[in-house]
């Protein structure tokens, strides 16, 4: 009788050493993309931010959705159960998500036309569709960015409590805003929401529609701002 040749142990791939044990440079890969959060929101934060330039930003955000895509895509290749600990399979925990979503953005929603008419801003800005069908694409990557490879990697190289890692959450996504003094503590304090939403159900497609919407009213209803408007002018001169 002849035996059979043994499976080797593993192979090695661009992204990490598979076979029987699965990923072996788990530790590493997340100690990685904490440094390449790092130098992201490093990036990000120098940046001038309009009204002052729209050019940086307008280079900056496509340059940033096109490499990080582009290294989730191959992660997820290689290991597909990354899916689902990046929280990005659509479909789950969606129900609990929107039930207590839908009526926070409501709520917020409300509060920002209150604002807006206080403030005398109009409540329909131009482009604004395109704000509210291209920012939760943005705000996808940055929820994704925050969550998953940011306050997750923290929680699993130093087992940080669930009062550090919110606490976190809302310096990360205050200090992403902190070109724009009014918004950052309430960034701060959706982002400390976002990351106990993300800790309990891990789905980050309403938390980046959450995100992207209220971004498209609030920017124009509070610091009189208009992204897509602004993004228009510089395609179309």
């Amino acid at each position: 009788m002849h035996r059979l040749p043994s499976s080797p142990a593993g192979r090695r791939t661009p992204w990490g050493y598979h076979g029987r044990r699965g990923p072996l440079d788990d530790t590493l890969w997340r100690q990685l993309e904490l440094a390449g959060i790092g130098l992201t929101a490093g990036i990000f934060v120098i940046l001038p931010k309009p009204p002052a330039a729209t050019l940086p930003i307008a280079i900056f955000i496509p340059a940033c959705v096109g490499l990080w895509s582009l290294y989730a895509a191959a992660r997820v290749r290689a290991q597909r159960r990354l899916l689902e600990r990046w929280g990005l399979r659509p479909n789950v925990h969606l129900r609990p998500l929107v039930a207590i979503l839908a009526p926070l953005l409501g709520g917020l929603v409300l509060l920002g036309l209150g604002l807006a008419w206080v403030l005398g801003r109009s409540l329909l800005p131009p482009y604004l569709w395109l704000s509210l069908l291209l920012y939760p694409l943005w705000g996808l990557i940055q929820q994704w960015l925050v969550q998953a490879l940011f306050v997750d990697n923290v929680r699993a190289l130093a087992g940080a409590s669930t009062l550090w890692l919110l606490g976190l959450g809302a310096i990360g996504f205050g200090a992403i805003h902190l070109a724009h003094p009014p918004l950052v503590v309430a960034t701060a304090l959706m982002g400390g929401v976002y990351v106990a939403l993300f800790q309990r159900w891990r789905n980050l497609w309403p938390l980046a529609c959450c995100h992207g919407w209220l971004g498209s009213l609030f920017y124009p209803w509070v610091l009189g701002i208009n992204p897509a408007e602004q993004l228009v002018e510089l395609l179309c001169p």
